[in-house]
């Protein structure tokens, strides 16, 4: 529903995909659960999707659940996917960035708005990357009124209870940032399958064949 009064909001500004991300279907048809990331390989599951959950019970999800298949995506996989959207960040543990409107009002669009505050959108999410007890956050800032933007990696005293403290208050709401490679709920055909379809196709050929040179 967040990414709808995003989309809403910013009509003029937010196509389904920008670059090389765009929007993907993942349990549903125009769920828009997922973002595929052309140059990386990666699927990105919406930050929505975990907000505000704790890297515990996250990781719990990671191997009983519908998040079977995914994994956390490490701060390198969230700069490259930035830059794929447009968005430069420095390869650091602190860096900030801003750029045009339009690539972050995407960006925020496909993952997922986790807050919003009147003009105000942020995607905010724990990477895979740890320092000491800390994980690595990464957060998406646009103020739809002044046009302000910011791509930021901060080092977060978030620890297993993915509490935010430090540059957050104890209101910000955050997702995960976790990916796939494949997607997991869409099977693909097994060889026998596949084998049988070839031969009935050959088959049909071949009656035709034999049924012209009659």
């Amino acid at each position: 529903m967040k990414k709808l009064i995003l989309s809403l909001t910013l009509t003029a500004l937010s196509p389904l995909g920008f670059a090389s991300v765009s929007s993907v279907d993942w349990k549903t048809t125009n769920d828009a659960l997922l973002s595929y990331d052309s140059q990386s390989g990666l699927y990105w599951l919406d930050l929505t999707y975990t907000e505000s959950e704790t890297v515990s019970q996250v990781n719990n999800r990671l191997n009983n659940t519908d998040l079977t298949g995914f994994r956390y995506a490490t701060i390198g996989e969230v700069i490259g996917l930035f830059a794929n959207a447009g968005i430069i960040v420095n390869n650091d543990s602190v860096a900030h960035s801003s750029g045009e409107k339009v690539q972050f009002a995407n960006l925020i669009n496909l993952l997922g708005a986790t807050q919003i505050s009147g003009s105000v959108f942020r995607s905010i999410g724990v990477t895979g990357t740890t320092q000491g007890d800390n994980f690595l956050v990464s957060s998406l800032y646009l103020d739809q009124s002044t046009s302000r933007t910011n791509a930021s990696i901060d080092l977060m005293n978030i620890g297993l209870q993915a509490s935010a403290t430090g540059g957050f208050d104890a209101t910000t709401k955050f997702g995960h940032f976790l990916v796939t490679e494949p997607i997991s709920n869409v099977p693909l055909p097994s060889m026998g399958w596949l084998f049988f379809g070839i031969s009935l196709i050959f088959g049909k050929n071949l009656k035709v064949a034999r049924s012209l040179s009659a």
